[in-house]
């Protein structure tokens, strides 16, 4: 065991001061962080100059309240956030009101127009028409302001009272409240639920190729420049591949470790709100259990790669299996007991991110818990066995990858 864990000290330290890791694993919080909040805060900055808009009314008159209303709406400098300029050229003509629009549009002196018709006494055509119509915001802020005053004008000229009538269009939300069995009761959102299942899974998904990556290209460059071969003469393969599944380990829980210390430092109260304190234990037995299987996997991968390319080549497919779990989040956030979360919660590749997504959404029995662990147990059993068996020979294996029968002959001799 001394020359195992001298392996893994020597793989961790090699690996933890490498520039790429560090970057990766201040970096990868930051762009996370930023993909969330960032386009969020965009879209509530107020416009920053006012913008022109032109605006045709066929078969009926809306503008003047339109602009009233639209005036709520301000620039950072306090100043309107759009000008409206009624374009009517052609009293009863609306395709020649539309052709002068266009023509605006296409000298610049608007930004857009807001068309609208209608056709019969319920029924009302609206349009935005401009060079580039990607501005949702603008177009929803239209939108909604044109559809309340059509509403209003239908509840006047029914009779009735606008506020009476607003009254009757009060919401009252459905407040979801998980339940235990021990009488706990709290009220939660999907949201909640969504990322404190899904953030798991997606820390597991990179930790997995980032420091597995690593290890393989470790692998690689170890076999090209012979330095396998001191190595193996010091220590067996088995004491080097067991060292080296350690220290990535290893090297995996600091990446966890800082990940989520700047995660609470960043949120604070309300990241923290999104960690199901019950069931953190359970989720880290299956974090860690899917953590050594894959590094087993690679350090079969890495010895079979003799060069980068190859490397990324077989890496490439096992990502490919990491990422199904993230396809199918609101697949298991929806039916966290359908037929096919249950098989997938059985196959040792996506057991431990399926388990570390559901046991947040519902309670599975302790019967689920006992049979996925050991599912995964004896996976990596598995796992191990063949790699080892893989890493025996591919490490002192150079020139053209192995094909698959030479594998199996591998795996299967003594």
């Amino acid at each position: 065991m001394r020359k195992v864990f001298s392996v893994a000290k020597w793989e961790y330290l090699e690996k933890v001061k490498t520039k790429a890791f560090l970057i990766f694993m201040i970096l990868f919080p930051v762009i996370l962080v930023g993909m969330a909040f960032i386009p969020a805060l965009l879209r509530l900055e107020e416009e920053s100059e006012t913008k022109a808009f032109g605006f045709i009314e066929c078969n009926i008159s809306i503008f003047t309240d339109f602009v009233e209303s639209i005036e709520e709406y301000k620039t950072k400098n306090n100043q309107p956030s759009y000008i409206f300029r009624k374009v009517q050229n052609s009293e009863n003509n609306c395709e020649a009101n539309k052709s002068s629009a266009d023509k605006f549009v296409f000298d610049k002196k608007i930004d857009g127009y807001v068309l609208i018709k209608q056709v019969a006494t319920d029924s009302v055509i609206m349009e935005f028409r401009g060079e580039n119509v990607s501005n949702v915001k603008d177009i929803n802020r239209f939108e909604n302001k044109l559809n309340q005053i059509i509403s209003e004008r239908k509840i006047i000229s029914a009779g009735l009272s606008p506020e009476l009538v607003e009254s009757f269009r009060k919401k009252f939300e459905i407040k979801p409240v998980k339940i235990s069995k021990s009488g706990e009761e709290k009220e939660t959102s999907f949201m909640e639920t969504f990322w404190s299942s899904y953030i798991f899974v997606l820390l597991l998904m990179m930790m997995i190729i980032f420091t597995g990556g690593m290890l393989v290209r470790s692998v690689v460059e170890e076999k090209s420049n012979r330095i396998i071969e001191v190595l193996v003469s010091s220590c067996t393969a088995d004491q080097l591949m067991a060292g080296k599944i350690i220290g990535l380990s290893a090297l995996g829980l600091t990446q966890i470790i800082v990940w989520g210390l700047l995660g609470i430092a960043i949120s604070g109260p309300v990241g923290a709100s999104f960690i199901n304190l019950e069931n953190l234990i359970l989720i880290f037995i299956y974090f860690a259990l899917g953590y050594v299987f894959y590094a087993a996997i690679f350090v079969a991968i890495g010895s079979l790669a003799n060069t980068e390319q190859e490397a990324q080549q077989f890496t490439s497919y096992v990502s490919l299996i990491l990422v199904i779990p993230i396809m199918l989040s609101f697949q298991i956030m929806n039916e966290p007991n359908s037929d096919l979360v249950k098989i997938l919660s059985y196959i040792p590749f996506t057991t431990a991110p399926i388990m570390t997504m559901k046991i947040n959404i519902v309670q599975p029995p302790l019967i689920e818990f006992i049979l996925t662990i050991g599912v995964m147990l004896v996976g990596i059993l598995i796992v191990i066995f063949i790699a080892g068996k893989i890493f025996r020979v591919g490490i002192l294996s150079y020139g053209k990858s192995p094909k698959l029968k030479e594998i199996f002959y591998w795996i299967i001799s003594k």
